[in-house]
C-alpha cells in the first residue's frame, strides 16, 4: 500500500511539476524540466528522495494495526462522549405521601417538608365547621387555612412551603370524620 502511495505522489509531481520524458533505449528518461528550466538529474533524484522520505515519515506514526484503530475509535468515542451534554440526572422519585386521619377537633402528629411546593388533600363528612391550618415547629400558622368551610368537604390545597423543617396541621371541627394527605 505504501509503494503505491509514493507512486502516485511521484507521478502526480512529474504531471504538476510539467516533467516531459523521453524513451531511449527501452528506458525513459526525463529530458526537459518545464517548471524550473533545467534541475538536472541529480535535482530529480533529490525530489524523489525527498518525496518517498516525506511519505514514509508521514506513514511511520500511522498504526494500521486492527487493534490500534479500535484503540483509536475508543478514545475519539470517549472525548465524543465528554463532549456532548451531560445527562440531566433524573430527579428523586416524591416521598410517599403522609396520611393523617380522625374525628373532631385535633393537632396531627409533627411531620417533616421540605422548602418548595406541598399538596395537601382534604375530606370531611360533617355537618359543621371543618378548619385547617398549616403550623411550623414553633406554632406560627403557614400561610392561610387549607380549608375553612362548614359541610362536607372534598379537595385540595398547594401551600409553598418556606423552607425545610417540621410542621403540624390543627384540625378544628365538631363532630365529623376527616382525612388528610400530604405529597411533596
Amino acid at each position: 500500500m505504501e509503494t503505491l502511495v509514493v507512486i502516485v505522489v511521484v507521478v502526480l509531481v512529474f504531471l504538476l511539476l510539467g516533467l516531459t520524458t523521453e524513451f531511449v533505449t527501452g528506458r525513459w528518461f526525463v529530458t526537459r524540466w518545464l517548471l524550473f528550466g533545467g534541475l538536472g538529474a541529480m535535482g530529480v533524484l533529490l525530489l524523489i528522495l525527498a518525496l518517498f522520505a516525506g511519505v514514509m515519515i508521514g506513514s511511520s506514526g500511522t498504526d494500521t494495526s486492527d487493534s490500534g484503530l479500535e484503540q483509536r475509535q475508543a478514545e475519539e468515542g470517549a472525548a465524543g462522549e465528554a463532549q456532548r451534554d451531560p445527562q440531566p440526572e433524573p430527579e428523586p422519585e416524591p416521598a410517599a405521601p403522609l396520611e393523617f386521619s380522625g374525628t373532631g377537633p385535633q393537632a396531627t402528629e409533627q411531620f417533616d417538608l421540605s422548602a418548595g411546593l406541598a399538596r395537601f388533600e382534604m375530606t370531611y363528612d360533617g355537618e359543621r365547621y371543618f378548619i385547617v391550618e398549616l403550623l411550623d415547629d414553633e406554632g406560627n400558622e403557614i400561610g392561610m387555612s387549607l380549608a375553612n368551610t362548614t359541610g362536607s368537604y372534598d379537595g385540595s390545597q398547594a401551600v409553598q412551603i418556606p423552607e425545610d423543617g417540621t410542621y403540624l396541621l390543627n384540625v378544628d371541627t365538631l363532630e365529623g370524620n376527616w382525612t388528610i394527605r400530604v405529597q411533596q
